[in-house]
């Protein structure tokens, strides 16, 4: 059984589990256009819309967190047929049914396309983790976990999965349009076990990216290549550290090179 199959059984088995779902195939709405969609959303999306950050006062929902399940996953197949597009699927109830503060939860991005190369891989992958290209929606990430925070404004926006689902669709074709023949996203609220599945399906899936070409563009936005953090450098709790040792590391190369020509200049009076 392939990635594709596994995901879809985890899908299948928590739908049948639980019965609370719902599926809007887009494509299928008569005169569906996403960019009317887009507009018609009760948020803003793009680069920078978002500064990316919440205070504890300002979240309403927190989708995963540090003591709860978060598992968040793309995966690409180089076929279209197989990912039904324009679909969105959420397995438990929506943003504004959910009454605790904090829920378990996954978001899967599922990607076809004849032309995705392994030299897109790492982007497209890294690509859910936005932080400030959503109006109201944030990624705080502490020791190796992540989570998604909505906001107080947005939450009083009327917001469901269903416009976050269209959100992200609209961004990833606003980035890979060229490539991405079709594109479906799936929620999972509160399914323990569903969710406890994928995440152990996480490592075959991070396999087919540690094996991929390393995406050179994503680098701008690392400002370590030896991070191996999924998320960028503006929502990691350890931004700080690194910029410490950046510091010293730059310290210590000024004292070097101040070293260097000084001993040049002694030399040079022999």
């Amino acid at each position: 059984m392939n990635e594709l199959d596994e995901i879809r059984t985890i899908i299948e088995e928590s739908k049948l589990k639980y019965k609370n779902y719902q599926v809007w195939d887009l494509a299928s709405t008569e005169n569906f256009n996403l960019e009317q969609a887009v507009s018609e959303l009760p948020f803003n999306i793009g680069k920078g819309v978002w500064k990316g950050i919440l205070l504890n006062d300002d979240v309403k929902l927190n989708l995963g967190g540090k003591h709860a399940l978060t598992s968040a996953n793309v995966l690409c197949i180089n076929s279209s047929d197989v990912i039904h597009n324009f679909r969105i699927s959420l397995i438990g109830p929506d943003v504004l049914e959910i009454s605790k503060k904090t829920v378990d939860f996954a978001m899967m991005v599922l990607i076809g396309g004849k032309k995705i190369e392994k030299s897109v891989l790492n982007k497209l992958k890294r690509t859910i983790y936005l932080s400030n290209e959503i109006d109201g929606l944030s990624l705080r990430s502490i020791s190796r976990k992540f989570w998604y925070q909505i906001s107080n404004i947005l939450y009083d926006k009327q917001v469901s999965f269903k416009h976050i689902g269209i959100a992200f669709i609209a961004l990833y074709l606003q980035e890979f349009e060229d490539i991405i023949e079709s594109i479906e996203v799936v929620f999972i609220i509160d399914d323990e076990d569903a969710i406890l599945k994928l995440i152990d399906l996480e490592p075959k899936i991070k396999k087919i990216y540690s094996e991929a070409f390393k995406d050179k563009i994503w680098k701008y936005a690392k400002q370590r290549d030896d991070c191996d953090f999924d998320w960028e450098c503006a929502v990691c709790d350890y931004q700080s550290i690194c910029n410490e040792i950046r510091n010293i590391i730059k310290l210590r190369e000024n004292k070097i090179t101040k070293l260097k020509d000084k001993n040049e200049d002694i030399s040079g009076c022999r």
